[in-house]
């Protein structure tokens, strides 16, 4: 969901002022929908899996970005190593799982995120406000926080300790690359966000 609002919301915005024609539903949620069973032209996915029978563009990848308030960490020590995080107030997402975990980097070591929250939110907007208001130690991807990091309302933290970027995905039918519709959208997308592979032309 917060890769939909915080990144593909704003250039939904801007791709319907280049072709006011077309009529577009964007629905955000946290589940993997099966693009053979609905009605949706086109997905993204954040996954390292990649399913041959659809047709998938990469995106720049999802990387996560620890950071906290200035405010916070005039009363709280600032954290050196994923350890440190156990006496501090923690921010944290609730769709992170064992299926989709964020774990920190320690040297060869994966540690976990702290479980224990002060708060948690399915939306990452909700927790970006919190971390600037200085209630907590924030994780949350880097085109999230971009602007509270720049104007200083946040500092990063721990960066040798980030996880890994995970891979993300545009994903559609290959019996709808030939959409005029679906193709413009795929190619404004990956002119604003890079894409490593050319793109369909429609016919």
């Amino acid at each position: 969901m917060t890769l939909g609002s915080a990144l593909i919301g704003p250039l939904v915005t801007e791709f319907m002022q280049l072709y006011p024609e077309i009529q577009i539903e964007l629905i955000l949620s946290n589940k993997v929908v099966d693009l053979y069973e609905s009605s949706f032209d086109l997905g993204f996915r954040i996954s390292e899996r990649v399913d041959v029978n659809l047709v998938c563009r990469p995106l720049p990848p999802y990387r996560m970005v620890i950071c906290a308030a200035p405010k916070y960490l005039a009363t709280w020590q600032t954290p050196q190593t994923p350890e440190d995080l156990s006496t501090h107030r923690i921010l944290t997402h609730t769709s992170w799982n064992n299926r989709f975990a964020w774990p920190l980097r320690q040297g060869n070591k994966d540690i976990p995120w702290p479980e224990r929250a002060v708060l948690k939110s399915n939306d990452g907007k909700v927790l970006l406000e919190a971390a600037i208001a200085g209630c907590g130690i924030l994780m949350q991807p880097d085109f999230l926080v971009a602007a509270a990091l720049a104007s200083g309302e946040l500092v990063p933290l721990m960066s040798a300790c980030a996880p890994e970027p995970k891979p993300v995905q545009m994903v559609y039918l290959r019996s709808k690359k030939s959409l005029p519709k679906l193709n413009a959208f795929v190619t404004f997308i990956s002119e604003r966000l890079g894409s490593s592979t050319p793109e369909p032309h429609a016919h």
